[in-house]
């Protein structure tokens, strides 16, 4: 026969327990939310390209046999390789979307400033796509412009809300938080 054990709530018995506790609880939330709002400092936000690079460096297009629907290339040496041919490319065609692409490939290897300048100007012409805006945005995070990052990743959604299926309010909440922790060490 299994004996029944009632589950408990630990109630603080007084005062001191209780300042411990509340210490504990909002030690705890302000450990994850600067894990969330700073630990991944490093990595990428969503970027979205019109092209991509497979495995052994090959650029495909939409509509191409093999394409790669998601880029899981990293290598930063081929990805500057790829540079230059994406530059002659965007010369040759006259085409936004490989200079979106290129854009995206400054961002990648930290060239931010130049993919941000990039990306500016071609908002500014292709107000309607989704790439370029949150691209845009995310171009702004990297740079440091929380505001601006904000502002062109929910423009990003208002033009596609489906976009990451439907995912990208979890970039919107990681900028609201980062936002935050910021007015919380200002003040």
């Amino acid at each position: 026969m299994i004996e029944y054990i009632p589950y408990q709530i630990f109630y603080p018995k007084n005062k001191s327990e209780e300042k411990a506790l509340v210490f504990i609880m909002k030690q705890s939330i302000a450990i994850f939310f600067f894990i969330m709002a700073f630990g991944a400092q490093n990595s990428l936000g969503c970027i979205n390209y019109y092209h991509t690079v497979d495995q052994v460096g090959e650029m495909h297009s939409w509509g191409d046999e093999g394409f790669v629907h998601f880029n899981k290339n990293f290598n930063l040496e081929l990805i500057a390789s790829k540079l230059p041919k994406l530059a002659a490319d965007f010369q040759k065609y006259h085409s936004a979307y490989m200079l979106s692409d290129y854009a995206v490939y400054l961002m990648k290897t930290g060239r931010v400033d130049e993919s941000l300048a990039i990306l500016k100007e071609l908002n500014k012409s292709l107000p309607q796509e989704y790439q370029i805006a949150a691209n845009l945005g995310t171009a702004y995070e990297l740079n440091g412009e929380l505001d601006s990052a904000l502002f062109y990743i929910k423009r990003g959604i208002e033009i596609n809300p489906d976009a990451h299926a439907g995912s990208e309010w979890i970039h919107i909440q990681v900028l609201e938080t980062k936002m935050k922790q910021i007015k919380t060490l200002i003040f």
